[in-house]
């Protein structure tokens, strides 16, 4: 068990740095074709993790700020095994709608990714099928949430997984932007904001497989509720969730409030089955449904909210240890704490030696990408580097730790309202018989 050491201040451990090895990273590299816009998810950098083997999944999906099916949005997936180039792309969500005079493609949105213990893939969105194009619906009046699993060897299958089957009398029925976390005693649990209950008001929901992945069929959503409306005198909307399940089979989410504007985090831990939880304040002043908090696994199975604090003249993003005994969250520590210049967008990774590898939005010298290796518990800077070579509208990192516990970085670059690509920053490939062997 680690010994925290707590931040001197009150509000946040400042950060000494320390000379250590640096990773050197290859160029980016261009994973789409510009063809359309590539997106990451929303949630927090749940696009791409690795497999024991050292293949690199990643999820993304492509579509306009609305999805009908003469605009579809569609649900992607490559590979990259260790070595190797990236995989073909595969389409994921099988969402389709009759138009009466054919069934075309609808869309898929918003996808998040996680590796079982089996380095199987599961794969999460909200989808619009179940939807009327047409007004007064348009396109946005029944999204469910859906699942798609890719065993090795596999494929993903040509029918998904439906996680949410609602009827609300109103036309805001809708699931959005679902998180997907995996135990390694085989459950799967998935996270997302329902407004089945009030069109206006959305809860947090979770859903748990059983023990071999398998989600039964349950009609409705109000056995999946985490939190509800009436405890918080019927406001605020609580939105965009972020799940993680530790060694132990504990499940933990995180989430915001409000759809814009700094609004507080807050953390419960999800029973199985689902019952009302007990809400933890994570932090008052975060930067909210934008930019949403993330929740990740320390290797001694605590949890840590990241977050981009708003409560100071500029943002900057905060890791804090969930400390079970006490039910409250401890001082937080800086992952990126500049004077003067935004940092947001965080997404970070355990890995075994306890230290947090981050990255995240940096604007102290325009809008780039920043890598950073730190060590929470001292606090300490291992080491920081800049990823991005161009100027451009970065978005949404996302970070994986690959089996040797080197860094790999994907980000969106966004272009204008109809292009914008996905990156990906690897360190460089190791050169010796030794190196090599760690992935065998």
């Amino acid at each position: 068990m680690y010994d925290l050491k707590p931040a001197p201040a009150a509000l946040v451990c400042c950060l000494s740095v320390a000379a250590a090895a640096q990773t050197s990273f290859q160029p980016p590299e261009r994973v789409t074709d510009s063809a359309a816009r590539y997106r990451l998810t929303r949630n927090s950098g749940d696009n791409a993790a690795f497999d024991s083997a050292g293949t690199l999944h990643l999820v993304y999906w492509s579509g306009g700020d609305s999805t009908l099916p003469s605009s579809p949005s569609f649900v992607r997936y490559r590979n990259k095994p260790f070595g190797a180039p990236w995989s073909a792309e595969e389409f994921i969500d099988d969402s389709e709608y009759d138009t009466g005079s054919g069934v075309v493609h609808y869309g898929g949105r918003q996808p998040s990714l996680a590796i079982d213990s089996a380095d199987g893939v599961w794969v999460t969105w909200n989808d619009h099928r179940h939807s009327n194009p047409n007004p007064p619906g348009g396109g946005i009046d029944n999204v469910e949430i859906y699942a798609d699993y890719r065993p090795v060897g596999g494929s993903f299958s040509p029918t998904d997984i439906r996680l949410t089957e609602t009827t609300a009398g109103h036309l805001g029925d809708n699931g959005y932007l679902p998180g997907i976390a995996t135990s390694p005693g085989g459950v799967v649990s998935v996270a997302w904001h329902d407004f089945n209950d009030d069109f206006d008001v959305s809860d947090i929901h979770v859903r748990h497989s059983d023990a071999f992945g398998v989600f039964p069929s349950v009609a409705g959503v109000s056995t999946f509720r985490l939190t509800n409306r009436s405890d918080r005198g019927g406001l605020p909307p609580y939105v965009t969730a972020d799940i993680a399940s530790n060694g132990a089979g504990d499940v933990a989410v995180v989430w915001t409030e409000n759809f814009g504007g700094a609004a507080a985090a807050r953390f419960a831990l999800a029973a199985n089955p689902v019952a009302i939880a007990t809400e933890v304040l994570v932090a008052p002043a975060t930067a909210g449904f934008f930019d949403p908090p993330k929740i990740v696994v320390a290797p001694d199975d605590s949890f840590w909210a990241v977050y981009t604090d708003e409560s100071g003249a500029t943002k900057d993003v905060l890791a804090a240890r969930y400390n079970s005994g006490a039910g409250a969250f401890g001082s937080p520590v800086a992952i990126a704490e500049g004077a003067g210049y935004d940092e947001f967008a965080c997404d970070v990774q355990f890995d075994a030696q306890g230290h947090l590898h981050a990255a995240w939005i940096d604007r102290r010298a325009g809008r780039h990408v920043y890598y950073a290796e730190i060590d929470p518990f001292v606090p300490m800077v291992l080491q920081e580097t800049q990823l991005t070579t161009f100027a451009a509208t970065w978005e949404r990192p996302s970070l994986a730790l690959d089996p040797a516990g080197r860094p790999h970085v994907v980000a969106e670059e966004f272009v204008n309202g109809s292009t914008g690509d996905v990156w990906h920053f690897a360190p460089e490939t190791p050169s010796s018989v030794a190196g090599w062997e760690r992935w065998q």
